[in-house]
């Protein structure tokens, strides 16, 4: 049986993460590798991220993951969409947003796939969020 699985794709206006199962810090390396090279290959910056987790990634190592991979990361280019579809992941899930959050990503959490990519391409609100982040 597959411990995970992660599909990273080019749609158009966003790249989309499918990402399932197990988390650990090999498939969160290779999740962030995946979003940066398709966002650097396509010049895109808009992640919709869906996700069904078994068994959370330790936030220590998320957070060693997420500080390697910054550096190469335009965090304020980046405006990331998550849905986590299982909700014994939550808690881990809004770590994970803060996380980014406070580092400058424009990065929210979502319970539901269409008011999520509805945000992502929200021109409007991309462009105030930018103004608030410009104010700090």
């Amino acid at each position: 049986m597959q411990k995970n699985y992660l599909s990273v794709t080019f749609e158009g206006q966003f790249i989309q993460v499918i990402a399932d199962g197990e988390r650990d810090l090999e498939f969160v390396s290779r999740v962030w590798a995946e979003v940066l090279e398709a966002g650097q290959k396509h010049n895109c910056f808009k992640v919709l991220g869906i996700a069904s987790t078994t068994k959370p990634v330790d936030p220590i190592e998320f957070m060693m993951v997420a500080q390697e991979n910054a550096k190469f990361a335009p965090q304020l280019k980046y405006r990331i969409a998550w849905v986590e579809t299982n909700p014994e992941a939550d808690e881990s899930a809004y770590f994970l947003e803060t996380y980014l959050r406070n580092r400058y990503f424009d990065a929210r959490l979502f319970s539901d796939t269409a008011t999520a990519k509805e945000w992502l391409l929200d021109h409007r609100s991309a462009q105030k969020n930018a103004a608030e982040e410009a104010r700090v």
